[in-house]
């Protein structure tokens, strides 16, 4: 998979994905969807929304273990 990725954006490479796996893999793991974070120049927007979809998601994870 990564000699077929190569040196393409998420923006490119992502939709393929998609069509094979479906959007669950990418929700599992909080890798956000939105376009507008899928290319070099957002990337630390990238990272500031995986990392509030990380929060949330143990935020659930914690308060279930209750």
């Amino acid at each position: 998979m990564n000699r077929q990725i190569s040196n393409k954006t998420p923006q490119t490479y992502f939709p393929d994905i998609i069509k094979k796996v479906g959007h669950e893999p990418f929700a599992a793991q909080c890798i956000p969807m939105d376009e507008k974070v899928l290319n070099l120049e957002a990337y630390r927007t990238f990272l500031v929304k995986r990392r509030n979809q990380v929060a949330v998601r143990l935020n659930e994870f914690l308060q279930g273990a209750r």
